[in-house]
């Protein structure tokens, strides 16, 4: 299992000038806040900054990805965030902030909450699921108890953005793989049920990331990509990418149509 360098050895300007780590306190303010108000809510959390409770390597994000079941559900996560919202307003901690007024099924709901000097400081997106995705229970620390989606349902999400033409643009998501694959255990049976139940099982081939025709865009995205750590908030050393292409190709050629 190889071990990922946080204290990189670059040199510290490759350090993001809106300092990487300041978000997350709020971030984990936000869930607990959140987990405080929302007890009669079904809900569960997924996305980027819950990863690192698996892979035990969190990589800084500003957002926090949410989903509910129920889209009458929103009218109350509007008022909690907009509560939240007026807490740090008046804390001056933010400048502003901007709840979206409505969720549906193609489009979800959430909220930006800006800095004083007017960047984001940090975001939740509020997703619909009528049929909730496969979610384990943890112990969050600063948290409690929180539903987060399993190994295997995070792997299945990345690969559906690394299979559709959104592969560019989430380029974080092949990090986030390969990230999993080599630090965690997952379940090949319980990751094809997750696939399965999103109509993606067997892959295509064809819309795979390391085709001819999408590698070179792939690989050029991937050598522009910048993660950092939210441990250190410095520059994350990333693998080579032709280790992430054996790792990952390797793991999910047999999930594809042209194996199965």
């Amino acid at each position: 299992m190889r071990e990922m360098n946080l204290e990189s050895d670059r040199p510290r300007r490759d350090v993001s000038p809106r300092t990487p780590g300041r978000a997350h306190p709020y971030l984990l303010g936000l869930v607990q806040y959140l987990e405080e108000n929302l007890p009669d809510v079904a809900h569960f959390y997924q996305g980027g900054f819950f990863i690192g409770e698996y892979t035990k390597e969190p990589r800084y994000t500003q957002d926090v990805d949410m989903s509910i079941t129920e889209l009458s559900s929103y009218e109350r996560v509007k008022q909690v965030l907009n509560a939240y919202g007026t807490k740090l307003q008046e804390a001056g901690v933010i400048s502003k902030y901007l709840v979206r007024s409505e969720a549906s099924e193609r489009h979800s709901g959430g909220a930006k909450f800006y800095a004083p000097d007017g960047s984001i400081l940090f975001s939740v997106d509020i997703g619909f699921h009528e049929k909730p995705l496969r979610t384990v229970a943890i112990e969050m620390n600063d948290v409690g108890r929180v539903s987060i989606t399993t190994v295997e349902q995070m792997l299945c999400d990345k690969l559906s953005a690394l299979f559709s033409d959104r592969r560019q643009r989430r380029i974080k998501d092949l990090f986030d793989a390969w990230h999993i694959l080599t630090t965690c255990s997952v379940d090949v049976n319980e990751l094809i049920l997750c696939l399965d139940q999103r109509g993606l099982y067997p892959l295509k081939s064809e819309d795979g990331p390391f085709t001819d025709a999408n590698l070179p865009k792939v690989e050029s995205a991937y050598r522009t990509l910048r993660v950092y750590s939210r441990v250190t908030g410095y520059t994350i050393d990333l693998p080579e990418f032709w280790e992430v292409v054996q790792v990952l190709g390797d793991f999910y050629c047999d999930l594809t149509d042209s194996e199965v």
